[in-house]
């Protein structure tokens, strides 16, 4: 079974892809293009004909690229402010790759139907992280890249202990309940 297809990418994927996620001007050009083409094909292979209209989860009005972008500007505030603390030791191109690309399986993941979005097939036969996982292996992702992006969902069997992953968790987190504050929905962190 394939879970996606790499030839079904056009340029206006990786266009507008990288027009939407602000954070990419300052990512090594190499490492830009490689989140781009990442992003471009699972969009290519997802029933959504609009980026900006799938959404970080369904029934959520924030869009996927507005969490991403959302995650990626806060991951690097968390970041720094390690930084200054000294407190941990991380790669910040490894980060930036693990910000950018933490949720791209949920383009697959998510299936339109009309004008909003639900679970699809393959979200009852993968959980979130894998698609990703095994794209950012194809694409020679750095292993660390792909074992993040893999085990970071809050209910995976295991989480990966290095400092990009504790940064990643908490950047989505914090961007996720500031949305479900917003919208009037418990956040995770009252959840019991």
């Amino acid at each position: 079974m394939a879970f996606f297809k790499r030839d079904v990418v056009k340029q206006n994927h990786r266009d507008h892809a990288r027009s939407l996620l602000t954070g990419l001007k300052t990512v090594p050009l190499h490492s830009a293009d490689r989140i781009v083409e990442a992003w471009a094909i699972l969009w290519a292979n997802s029933g959504f004909s609009v980026l900006e209209t799938v959404p970080v989860s369904p029934g959520m009005s924030h869009s996927l690229v507005a969490h991403t972008n959302d995650v990626v500007h806060l991951g690097r505030s968390l970041a720094n402010a390690y930084q200054e603390l000294s407190a941990l030791s991380f790669d910040p191109h490894l980060l930036d790759e693990i910000l950018f690309l933490h949720d791209i399986d949920k383009l697959v993941l998510f299936q339109p139907i009309g004008e909003r979005a639900v679970r699809g097939p393959l979200s009852r036969q993968m959980p979130h992280g894998v698609v990703a996982g095994m794209l950012l292996h194809d694409l020679g992702f750095d292993d660390r890249v792909v074992s993040v992006v893999t085990t970071h969902a809050t209910d995976a069997p295991f989480h990966n202990e290095c400092a990009e992953a504790l940064i990643l968790h908490y950047a989505d987190m914090a961007a996720i309940d500031y949305v479900r504050m917003r919208d009037g929905q418990t956040p995770f962190f009252q959840i019991k």
